[in-house]
Parts: C-alpha cells; sequence; structure tokens
C-alpha cells in the first residue's frame, strides 16, 4: 500500500535529482533524500499509532500490521518524480497454509477501506470477510502531509540553492 504526497513544484524534486546526479555531489543527494525521509517519519509514526488503535487487537493484527514495515520512498523519474509513503505487511500465515490469494501477506489497503478477510481459526479452508475501522492509513496521511509538504519543498529549495552557490 502507498500514499503518493502530491507536492506543487515536483518538477523541482525531479530536476534538482539530475542536477545532484550531474554535478556528481553525493553528499547534496544524500541531503536530500534524508531530509525527504524525516519529513515522512513523522507520518509513519502516525499510521503505526492509528493501526494500534484502530485495527483489531484480538489474534493480534492491530500488533502486526502497526509493527510491518512503513518508509518513505523518492522517486525521481520523469513520470514517477514524487514521494511516496509505502507499507507492506508481512505474511501472517505460514505460505504452505495460506490460499494463493492471502500468499503476499495482508491486504493493507482493503483494511484502509474497512474490509479484513481472513481464514477460520484451524481451518484455513474458510475464509471470512470482517468489517474493522475504515481509514486507518488514510486519516492519518492526509493529516500530515501538509507538513511533510513543505519540509520536502524546504529542503528542495536548500539543495537547489546549494547547487546554485556551487556553480558560482
Amino acid at each position: 500500500m502507498a500514499v503518493d504526497l502530491k507536492v506543487e513544484g515536483i518538477k523541482n524534486i525531479r530536476q534538482v535529482s539530475i542536477d545532484l546526479k550531474a554535478a556528481g555531489d553525493k553528499g547534496m543527494r544524500r541531503e536530500l533524500y534524508r531530509a525527504v525521509s524525516a519529513a515522512g517519519k513523522p507520518l509513519v509514526q502516525a499510521a503505526r499509532q492509528s493501526a494500534s488503535q484502530s485495527l483489531p487487537h484480538s489474534g493480534g493484527l492491530a500488533e502486526l500490521v502497526s509493527s510491518s514495515k512503513m518508509r518513505t520512498q523518492m522517486r525521481t523519474g520523469a513520470r514517477t518524480a514524487g514521494v511516496r509513503i509505502v507499507a507492506t505487511a508481512p505474511n501472517a500465515f505460514s505460505k504452505s497454509k495460506a490460499p494463493k490469494s492471502f500468499s503476499r501477506g495482508i491486504d493493507l489497503s482493503a483494511m484502509d477501506r474497512g474490509i479484513l478477510r481472513h481464514p477460520l481459526f484451524g481451518y484455513r479452508e474458510f475464509w471470512y470477510t470482517q468489517s474493522v475501522k475504515p481509514r486507518w492509513w488514510s486519516d492519518p496521511m492526509m493529516r500530515g502531509a501538509d507538513n511533510a509538504r513543505k519540509e520536502i519543498l524546504k529542503a528542495v529549495e536548500n539543495i537547489t540553492e546549494q547547487l546554485a552557490k556551487k556553480g558560482k
């Protein structure tokens, strides 16, 4: 599951990345990636907290999802330039016992829509649909997106200024 942060001036991220690559300055590239990662950390923490509070605790789902891998990803491609917050849920069931449709792990995007599919405990042939609190992921992302955008733009502007100074 991923949420794209729409940042006005996203072309700036792509252009700054191209300029940094051309300049060969790995230190400034690292600085930009660190700044983007730091801007996404509060969003990741908010998503973990929301999962812990909103999802069912019985069966360990809340703990499993809140401890899943979540990270900030910066893309610099021509069509894909931007920043994403990505969550990857672990597979809660051994792959030999899970049906093929579940072998990739828990469907976090369906859970964000309020739908949880799970097998009957002890008998994995029968699967059930259960309602859970929707928007456990989307709401914290939307609440923190403005601050993250501001921090990312500030970092891009800072790197742009450093490149301009270095070019003189």
